[in-house]
């Protein structure tokens, strides 16, 4: 007799991108790397992690496929770089200028960095055709009474949950991850 392929499960030998599973893998295995090339978990978020050397400190940041490197000095980033790209293959996009949808704008004689997020709030508006709406310098009109009897009585949200949307509205950038 025959197999029937419909009543058997296949286990899989590598996590396959985009299934829940993936994701717990990849990180396992950029963990085990970094580890391995000196690097510690922050205690306060596991997506940043640090290597202190005589020369100074290394700290990238990771959120999922995304890498933001900073260090004491550029000898030092550019040598781990290399060290991490020997591992994964990835693209130097220079100095910061965007992250996750974030502009940063680094001015360097007056030592700020500013963060900006108007490519958000200009794709929020465009989302609910607000794009012509009227601006104004004062988020309400001042002259506007409000009464205790104005107030809703319930402690529900008269339009649903308010914060839905924002939460589903974060864009990202898909890459194939390579999982040893």
């Amino acid at each position: 007799m025959g197999c029937n392929p419909c009543c058997y499960v296949a286990h899989l030998n590598k996590a396959l991108y985009r299934l829940k599973q993936g994701g717990q893998t990849w990180y396992k295995t950029l963990c085990h790397t970094l580890e391995e090339l000196g690097f510690k978990h922050a205690e306060y978020d596991h997506r940043v992690f640090y290597s202190r050397t005589k020369a100074g400190i290394i700290i990238p940041a990771i959120h999922v496929d995304d890498c933001t490197i900073t260090g004491t000095s550029q000898a030092l980033l550019n040598e781990h770089k290399t060290c991490i790209n020997k591992c994964y293959p990835m693209m130097d996009l220079g100095p910061i200028s965007w992250l996750l949808s974030i502009q940063v704008i680094c001015n360097h004689e007056a030592c700020t960095i500013t963060l900006s997020q108007w490519s958000y709030i200009d794709s929020i508006l465009t989302h609910f055709n607000f794009t012509d709406a009227k601006l104004l310098s004062i988020p309400m009109d001042p002259n506007i009474s409000f009464s205790k009897d104005q107030c809703p009585t319930s402690g529900k949200p008269r339009f649903g949950n308010p914060y839905k949307f924002p939460a589903n509205f974060q864009k990202t950038r898909n890459f194939k991850k390579s999982w040893k």
